[in-house]
């Protein structure tokens, strides 16, 4: 409340806008739910934490079904919208339902078939996670999961097997599918260049040029005169197949882009670092051809918009619902390894993507954390 407070109180002080007003109410009425419902609502109750982690990958799943509906004929997700979400959004929920399912199937011994639903359903995300085009979902993905498999109790076997079916997809997607694993491609581009984010589409190969028609004759003969031969019909010319172009070839824009904001933000911090400049402020100073406009990082927005008083805010809600944890002691409970997979996920998109309105599922995972050491509350 403290910092949804010092976010509505720095419109004294930012410049007026539309975008900044509706960023301070979204701010303190979506956000402060996320948070405080999660807490509220899942209460130390194992059942309702269950329900709520199974809701959320069986929502993933039933978008990753969609997006493979999408992408097997099309080989190109980021052009279409499933379900009215974007790629990035695709790979948001893919990558959480990953993250949890990778949990769960690590955690549970009991049921054998539920169990391997549990892998099956984990490589779907993984499938989708490399050609669905995001590349932030897909590493922090990958991040959390080895986070994972060091605080699981599973056997080395089952984490061996885990792991070499990932490997097995990769290696076989690669080599049948090679450019069309979208998220691997943006990859290459980035380390064929600096950045690079445009979606490579087919560039035709170059028209040959056409033959020289050849040179009639100084002298024709008199047959030819009078009586000429039919102009022959040119054979169609075939059409020239499409050229993926390489990673070379794709300009150079998505991290660029980024590095430009960054250091737009630590320059509009500069000018007020205690209070920062105001909220939606950094839209205002640095616009673009977006009406919605901001870091894609929470830690240099936080700065730039409400200073070192708004960062303060803003980590002390991240200690508070970690402190609990460290309280517990309890690190490789199967609901501690979920709550701390959610929290790292979406806090390491937070990093690269989206603004303190649209990161709602951080505020939801440090709401979640607060319902989990509600486990041990009745303990010693």
């Amino acid at each position: 409340m403290l910092f949804a407070g010092w976010v509505v109180l720095s419109l004294l002080w930012a410049p007026f806008t539309q975008y900044g007003v509706q960023k301070a109410i979204r701010f303190a009425i979506l956000n402060v739910w996320a948070l405080a419902g999660a807490a509220v609502i899942l209460d130390g109750q194992r059942e309702r934490l269950n329900r709520f982690y199974g809701v959320i990958i069986v929502l993933a799943l039933f978008f990753a079904m969609e997006t493979m509906r999408v992408y097997l004929p099309h080989r190109d997700v980021r052009s279409y919208a499933v379900f009215g979400a974007t790629y990035q959004h695709v790979g948001r929920l893919v990558g959480l339902g990953f993250v949890l399912a990778v949990a769960a199937f690590l955690c549970r011994h009991d049921h054998k078939w539920f169990t391997a639903g549990l892998l099956v359903i984990s490589t779907m995300f993984f499938f989708v996670l490399l050609f669905v085009g995001s590349r932030g979902p897909f590493l922090a993905a990958m991040l959390v999961m080895a986070l994972i498999l060091l605080l699981t109790e599973a056997s080395f076997a089952k984490k061996a097997l885990f792991v070499s079916l990932l490997i097995i997809i990769y290696l076989a997607g690669t080599i049948t599918m090679g450019p069309s694993l979208r998220t691997m491609y943006r990859f290459n581009v980035i380390l064929a260049h600096e950045a690079g984010w445009q979606l490579p589409g087919t560039v035709p190969t170059p028209t040959p040029s056409p033959t020289p028609k050849p040179k009639p004759s100084k002298k024709p003969t008199q047959a030819a005169v009078s009586k000429p031969a039919p102009a022959a019909t040119p054979a169609p010319r075939p059409t020239p197949k499409p050229r993926i172009p390489t990673p070379e070839e794709i300009p150079n824009e998505s991290i660029e882009w980024r590095k430009t904001r960054f250091t737009n933000a630590l320059r509009l911090w500069l000018t007020t670092p205690l209070i920062g400049a105001g909220i939606g402020s950094f839209a205002y100073f640095y616009p673009a051809d977006q009406f919605r406009v901001y870091p894609h990082n929470m830690i240099l927005e936080v700065l730039s918009e409400l200073g070192v008083i708004g960062l303060f805010l803003w980590l002390g809600m991240i200690a508070i619902a970690l402190s609990g944890l460290f309280k517990t002691q309890q690190w490789r409970e199967p609901m501690v390894i979920m709550a701390l997979g959610f929290f790292t996920f979406t806090f390491l998109n937070a990093m690269i993507s989206g603004d303190i309105v649209s990161n709602r599922l951080l505020f939801t995972s440090l709401g979640a954390l607060v319902a989990t050491t509600g486990l041990w509350k009745s303990k010693p």
